[in-house]
């Protein structure tokens, strides 16, 4: 589904140099865009999208608090 999301928004005319993509199991996202192997220690987002299972859930979500500063 975050692909999909991402496709629209670059269908949209969005920048690609905009998204910044982690996924430990793929090397290339939409449209080739890079994928990181695991998420940057800081970053300045306007908005993090966070897609993964439910049964996930207690792993993914620690390292993306960090990202989620008070203006995310």
């Amino acid at each position: 589904m975050a692909g999909a999301m991402i496709e629209g928004w670059l269908a949209a005319d969005f920048d690609p140099a905009r998204f910044t993509i982690v996924d430990p199991m793929r090397k290339e996202g939409p449209r080739g865009l890079p994928i990181l192997p695991e998420l940057p220690g800081s970053g300045n987002f306007d908005a993090v999208l966070v897609a993964f299972k439910p049964q996930q859930l207690a792993e993914a979500a620690p390292p993306v608090a960090a990202l989620a500063g008070s203006g995310t």
